[in-house]
């Protein structure tokens, strides 16, 4: 499975057509695993905010 935004020009130009439009996939945990570090990088920080905004982890 490929998420939907990596497929959009496919869908658009026609090359694929989404199929079970009803069915939903459940959604899974996501984990982070990260060697905690009292000088960690704003790229570090930065993923674990928006992993914290966005994926509610």
């Amino acid at each position: 499975m490929q998420p939907e935004v990596l497929l959009q020009q496919d869908f658009a130009s026609g090359a694929l057509v989404p199929l079970l439009t009803e069915f939903t996939i459940p959604n899974r945990a996501v984990n982070m695993i990260y060697r905690q570090d009292r000088f960690a990088s704003a790229k570090l920080k930065a993923i674990i905010d928006f992993g914290l905004e966005h994926w509610r982890i």
